[in-house]
Formats: C-alpha cells, sequence, structure tokens
C-alpha cells in the first residue's frame, strides 16, 4: 500500500499546514533540549497497575522539567527522600503541578523509575517516572513542527499494520492508551504489546455500546484500526488542545488524569447528506528525551 495522503483543511492554534516527514523519522529535539543523549534500559516496571508488567520504559539520564500526570483531581503525588516508595516522604506535588525542576539525578531500583526533583517548598524529593511527563507549554507545543509529523507515520505503521513502526511512535515511558468507547475504559499498551497488535487476538472489553448498551468486544485490528485508517486516511484538520466535534449528544472533556499532556484533535467531518458520519481521534503527545510521542488515542462520533 502506499503512504497516507494527509490533506490539512486548515490547523487550530496557528500551526500551519506541515508536510510529512520522511517515514518514522522523529523530529529533531525541542530548542534547547538533548540531542543524543543515551537512555537508561529498565529491566521491568514492577508494581506498576497502570501499564502491564515486563516492559522496559526509558529514563532520560539528564535534567528536565516535568509535570505531574496520571493522578486523580485533587490528589497529591508524593515525593521521597530516596528512590524508594517505602522511603520518608520528602514532600507532595499537585495533581496538576507544573514546571518542576529536575536535579538531573535519576535511579532504577527493584525495576521502577525514579526522577529527583527540585521541590517547590523547597528541598529535593524523589518520584516515579510513570507519574511525569516532560513539561511543554501550550503554546510551546502548538507551534511545534514535531507532533504533526508524528501523525502521517502513524497513518502509515497503521495502514500497513506494521506494529514494529507504530512501537517507534508511541511514549517509550508511558505506552499507548486506546479509548475506543466514549467513558469506556482505556486499554493501556505496552510498547513491547505493538509488535504484535494487530495479530493479537485479544478480544478488549472497549465498553457499553451508546445504542444497545452492551460490552463491545473485539480486537484492536478488527474495531480500533479501520477507525484510524478511516480518519487518518482523509481529509482531517488537525486542532491543537481544542476538542473538536462535528456535534455529539454527549460532553467531551479531556481527562483530568491527562491534564498536562498535551492533545491535538484530528478532526474528519461528515459527508455532504451524511453530516452526523464525522469521527475525531484526540491524540495525546508525551515528551521523551525532548522528542514528542503517541501517549494516547480517544475516538469520538456521532452517538444517538
Amino acid at each position: 500500500m502506499g503512504m497516507l495522503v494527509l490533506l490539512y483543511a486548515g490547523v487550530a492554534c496557528n500551526v500551519g499546514t506541515q508536510s510529512p516527514t520522511a517515514l518514522f523519522r522523529l523530529p529533531s529535539p525541542m530548542p534547547g533540549g538533548p540531542t543524543s543523549e543515551p537512555t537508561i534500559e529498565i529491566p521491568t516496571e514492577a508494581g506498576n497497575t497502570l501499564l502491564p508488567p515486563g516492559w522496559a520504559p526509558t529514563v532520560p539520564p539528564i535534567a528536565y522539567i516535568y509535570a505531574v500526570v496520571l493522578v486523580t483531581e485533587g490528589g497529591t503525588l508524593e515525593a521521597h527522600v530516596s528512590a524508594d516508595g517505602g522511603s520518608a516522604a520528602a514532600g507532595s506535588l499537585a495533581w496538576d503541578a507544573v514546571d518542576l525542576h529536575g536535579t538531573g539525578n535519576v535511579s532504577v531500583i527493584g525495576g521502577d523509575a525514579w526522577v529527583d526533583l527540585n521541590l517547590p517548598g523547597g528541598g529535593t524529593g524523589w518520584v516515579e517516572r510513570k507519574n511525569l511527563t516532560e513539561f511543554v507549554p501550550s503554546g510551546t507545543f502548538c507551534t511545534d513542527p514535531g507532533p504533526l509529523a508524528l501523525f502521517p507515520a502513524m497513518g502509515m505503521a497503521i495502514n500497513t499494520s506494521n506494529g514494529s513502526a507504530l512501537a517507534a511512535l508511541v511514549s517509550p515511558v508511558h505506552g499507548l492508551a486506546v479509548e475506543y468507547i466514549h467513558g469506556g475504559t482505556p486499554r493501556v499498551y505496552a510498547p513491547p504489546e505493538l509488535a504484535s497488535i494487530f495479530t493479537s487476538t485479544e478480544s478488549v472489553n472497549w465498553g457499553l455500546g451508546p445504542g444497545s448498551g452492551l460490552p463491545v468486544m473485539g480486537t484492536f485490528n478488527d474495531l480500533v484500526r479501520p477507525d484510524l485508517v478511516n480518519v487518518l486516511g482523509g481529509a482531517y484538520t488537525p486542532y491543537c488542545n481544542t476538542i473538536q466535534l462535528g456535534g455529539a449528544s454527549y460532553t467531551v472533556q479531556w481527562p483530568v488524569e491527562w491534564k498536562n499532556i498535551n492533545f491535538y484533535s484530528l478532526y474528519k467531518p461528515g459527508t455532504t447528506g451524511n453530516e452526523l458520519s464525522w469521527m475525531t481521534w484526540l491524540a495525546g503527545v508525551d515528551y521523551v528525551d525532548g522528542l514528542p510521542y503517541i501517549f494516547s488515542l480517544s475516538r469520538y462520533n456521532w452517538e444517538p
């Protein structure tokens, strides 16, 4: 199959039309970021309830500015005096904290990655890397061409059922969260799972169908892939940090646990005479070592 052609009808946030880059070639790091820093391979992500066990995220070995993710609204993230969840508390961070400066120290203890931060109240404390993303302000994100370069590459990987190519575009720290049914529980795919995502026979419970009220069951390849091809292979418009729908009977909000993850609405309008055939995929973007990766994909369409 040939490369999917992305037809931009327009771009929000004054991003401007971007030309697709070479297949799977990620853009250069953000200005001021690292260029070719090595990464630390972690044998396993033991004890992480958010991701399947047995996979190895990477951790930047140099200082970055971080923001908190994957903490419930109103909650706090505890920082410790050492890279150990059983050690004494050094302080706490709000669920939506941003502009957190790392000291440059990282550690891997028992398979868990930890980052040493300068705490807002003074002193330093260790926080699990899985609850952090590299902080990128919305204005910076919306003018960064890197995320827009991901989507054509992702479209081709999905169109050609190339799991390894898709894995190269997904966050090596957080994996890929897929929400196929509005209000359903996202299925989080760890990077190693993505290599076989198109051949996997796992029947996922994506949530309750809007018409039947019954669980929607099916594989990623049978249910999710066709709708991704539908949008990424057509004329869609990316809207930066804005939820764009074609009219819905429900309210959509960016998940509070993902508040510090920037995103694009990949919106494909309905056809003339069938305006309700619109579809939107919200694509969350996570930065790792200064480079953007796909963090999440959430589908929205017309529901009765």
